[in-house]
């Protein structure tokens, strides 16, 4: 069987009910620190936002609060270290949810009557981490992510066909690939789509990157070791390892590896998140995604440079381009 045709067999029915038990969700006139305390405190990546008439308006996740940090800290960059400080401290503890959502990302909704391959058409096309699901009633009663379709996928490995199985990552349609690359400091050249950090760099200049080219994590690398991968920021991952009475300063006090490194002490990972190779195969990058538990694998090369960047958005496009295979 194709990847798609694996999906399609599968009820979105038979997605697990909410961890929670409940959907955890936020207002638009809620603050961004209550949130984010939410988010930390059940362990999620975002939460579904209702305005007063109980619509569902969006999502907010770790990159919306990432980013209106990272905009917040722009605003004051010629401003003295003690007065920024106290300002954005100020600024933050008054933001609203309103303030930090993204507006280009609507809340996309689909029924619970679909399959998985519904969901994964859905993500591809609005170009979503996430998706609400709703049932008859029009009311949001889970939501599905891109980790949940590669689970699936996953759990139904032995289904597949073999010549899906071994097909290498050389061979993906739909992988950012570069040949330049795109730095925290530098030139940015026509052509990059994997950008890096240098371990030196402070973090928020990470995330000021991240919300200036739309990207979600970058690869934190050793300059003076020929740009050797050494950690990873992201920004869906902070959630786990912030106290929230220490954010956003935590941002600004942290080199780029101090906070990857902080990162994957707290989670387990390895320092580096996870690195494959062009000739790692379709089914080997399934289950390094679903052990790690990660949204992206960086594609090295035998000097550990970042060639390559495989994300969980790239493994749903090439399943549902299998549909016509």
């Amino acid at each position: 069987m194709q990847p798609s045709e694996v999906l399609a067999s599968i009820s979105l029915a038979n997605k697990a009910p909410l961890s929670t038990g409940k959907l955890i969700f936020c207002n638009e006139s809620d603050k961004c620190k209550d949130a984010l305390a939410g988010m930390s405190a059940n362990n999620l990546s975002c939460l579904p936002v209702f305005n007063a008439a109980g619509d569902a308006i969006g999502l907010l996740d770790m990159v919306d609060i990432t980013a209106f940090v990272a905009t917040l800290h722009g605003t004051t960059i010629d401003w003295k270290t003690s007065l920024r400080d106290a300002h954005e401290w100020v600024k933050w503890n008054q933001a609203l949810v309103k303030d930090a959502l993204t507006s280009s990302r609507c809340a996309v909704t689909i029924s619970d009557k679909g399959s998985f391959l519904d969901g994964a058409r859905a993500l591809v096309n609005s170009k979503c981490h996430r998706v609400l699901v709703s049932n008859d009633a029009k009311q949001v009663v889970n939501v599905l992510t891109q980790s949940d379709v590669v689970k699936t996928l996953y759990n139904n490995l032995e289904k597949m066909d073999t010549n899906v199985l071994h097909r290498p990552l050389a061979l993906f349609k739909n992988i950012e690939k570069t040949n330049v690359t795109m730095h925290v400091g530098g030139t940015a050249s026509s052509g990059g789509n994997v950008l890096y950090v240098d371990q030196d760099s402070k973090a928020i200049e990470a995330f000021r990157l991240l919300h200036r080219w739309g990207f979600t994590a970058l690869p934190v690398v050793d300059l003076d070791k020929e740009h050797k991968l050494v950690g990873t920021i992201s920004a869906r991952d902070v959630r786990g390892i912030i106290d929230t009475d220490d954010f956003p300063q935590v941002l600004y006090n942290s080199t780029a590896l101090e906070f990857s490194d902080k990162m994957h002490a707290k989670t387990g990972l390895p320092p580096t998140g996870a690195a494959a190779s062009l000739a790692h195969t379709f089914k080997e990058a399934i289950e390094m995604l679903h052990a790690l538990k990660v949204h992206r694998l960086w594609v090295v090369n035998d000097k550990q440079q970042v060639i390559n960047v495989l994300s969980l958005t790239d493994v749903l496009a090439e399943v549902v381009a299998s549909e016509a295979a």
